[in-house]
């Protein structure tokens, strides 16, 4: 038996050569993926576009047009006016990066009675600097509407922490001449 031979035997503890080859490929391989993970992780997800692309909507108790007359019965809010709030909301929280909006909702009583909560709250204490009983003198309660938006940050953003936030309200004042306006929308505030 040569030198050689003997030097890359299994009695003598070392490792075939081609094993060695394989070994050390596994670990250039399985540092490639910690390292894309770790970018993934740090730089991709941080720096994501908002994701809308499983953004469900739903409006309930919203008023509808009377095809014949094109009237609307109740309030401006047409499911269609809701529909460009959607809209707007998706643009305003456009730098929500790393986040997907997963739902928003608008129920027209549930909306109209956390409005009159408002002016209720506002009439009691008129010092206070109620954004949304402002708005509501300003619009008209019909023209003000409360949506609710479900969200998920994969990493910490803009105030929000990771996970899912269920229930953020929005609100926003249907004023389609106003020069703030986005698909006749005016941002009113948000929050719980």
């Amino acid at each position: 038996m040569s030198q050689q031979d003997r030097t890359a035997s299994p009695q003598n503890g070392t490792a075939h050569p081609i094993r060695r080859r394989i070994g050390l490929a596994a670990l250039a391989i399985l540092a490639v993926i910690g390292i894309g993970y770790v970018g993934y992780v740090n730089l991709w997800l941080p720096s994501r576009p908002l994701d809308v692309s499983h953004l469900r909507i739903d409006f309930t108790n919203a008023a509808t047009t009377d095809a014949t007359s094109g009237t609307t019965a109740g309030s401006p809010l047409t499911k269609a006016r809701l529909n460009d709030g959607v809209s707007a909301i998706v643009n305003h929280y456009q730098d929500l990066h790393g986040c997907a909006i997963d739902r928003i909702a608008y129920d027209g009583r549930r909306s109209h009675a956390e409005l009159q909560s408002e002016q209720r709250m506002a009439a009691k204490s008129p010092d206070s600097a109620s954004t949304v009983a402002s708005a509501i003198s300003e619009y008209g309660i019909g023209h003000v509407a409360d949506f609710q938006m479900d969200f998920t940050c994969h990493v910490p953003a803009s105030g929000f922490g990771k996970g899912t936030t269920q229930g953020y309200n929005v609100w926003l004042a249907y004023a389609p001449t106003n020069p703030n306006a986005d698909h006749g929308w005016v941002f009113i505030d948000s929050g719980y």
